[in-house]
Formats: C-alpha cells, sequence, structure tokens
C-alpha cells in the first residue's frame, strides 16, 4: 500500500492487491472488496439488535462471505469509542458484542486475513473524513453521525481532533 499527501494534506491510499472495507454498524454488518480503486462486490449480514461477540462475528463473516482470497489490505469501521491502541472497542452502546473484543483477532477469524492489522477508526471519524475528502473541503469539520446511535467527529485540516479533559 502506498501513501501519498497532496498539497492539502489529505491521504489518498493507492493499493495493488485486494482491499477489504468492514462497516459493523448497529443493525448490520457491511463490507465491500475493491481492486486498483474498482469495486469488486459488496455484502451485507442480516440484521441484529444488540450482538454478544459470537453474533458480530457471525455478521462479519457473513458480510465477507465473497471473499474468495485475503485481502492485502483491510479498513475496519466500528460504532463507539476505541480504546487508545485501537485494538478494541472501549464503549459501544448498541453493539455491546464488541466491548474489549480484539479488532484484530476479529477480522482475522471473521474475514480470514494474513494477520495484518487493519486499519480502525470509528464510524463518526470515517463519516467526517468521507465528507471531507470527498468535497474537497478544508479547515475545520463538525460531523453529527444520527443512526441507530448517535456520534460526533471534528477534523482539522483533514485530521481527527482529539482532547482530554
Amino acid at each position: 500500500m502506498l501513501l501519498r499527501r497532496t498539497k492539502r494534506s489529505s491521504i489518498l491510499l493507492r493499493v495493488n492487491g485486494i482491499s477489504l472495507g468492514i462497516d459493523i454498524g448497529g443493525t448490520t454488518v457491511k463490507s465491500a472488496a475493491l481492486r486498483d480503486g474498482q469495486v469488486l462486490w459488496t455484502g451485507r449480514s442480516e440484521r441484529y439488535t444488540r450482538p454478544a461477540a459470537d453474533q458480530v462475528m457471525a455478521a462479519v463473516r457473513q458480510a465477507c462471505g465473497q471473499l474468495e482470497m485475503p485481502p492485502e489490505t483491510v479498513g475496519l469501521c466500528v460504532p463507539g469509542l476505541l480504546d487508545d491502541a485501537k485494538e478494541c472497542v472501549a464503549i459501544s452502546a448498541n453493539v455491546p458484542g464488541l466491548i474489549g473484543l480484539p479488532l484484530r483477532e476479529l477480522v482475522l477469524q471473521a474475514a480470514g486475513t494474513s494477520g495484518a492489522a487493519p486499519i480502525v477508526v470509528n464510524d463518526a471519524n470515517a463519516t467526517a473524513f468521507d465528507i471531507y475528502s470527498t468535497r474537497s473541503l478544508s479547515g475545520r469539520l463538525l460531523v453529527l453521525g444520527i443512526g441507530t446511535g448517535v456520534g460526533a467527529a471534528v477534523l482539522d485540516d483533514g485530521k481527527p481532533l482529539f482532547v482530554d479533559g
């Protein structure tokens, strides 16, 4: 995977192999596989309500069921707050099965990846970055996401703003 910065400091990804995106939402898991920027397929799990860890795992497997070979990279979008290392979800109101679940293990077992660490973001930051980059914005952006749950993100020049206290 090659990373390239543009003049505006947003990050563009250019991947030669298969990239897999997994979005664990409040009611379903969605996925998409891409190669050279082209969508190969998309998937979606059956609906769930407040799933346990094994139900989350089964939903990720179902959404990624069309995957025929291990992806080169995996992006994982999760609802809730991540721990500092971005290795597990610390708080998730609507998907309690994610709390404390090692995300690398989830991706490894459910999607059959080669063990490379997934790039993990929470859903509010993913939405904010999508809006920021696709609309070629600059400066500060506040996004309020309202779906199964409610989330918020602030980007400063395309980078998440994190505050303590």
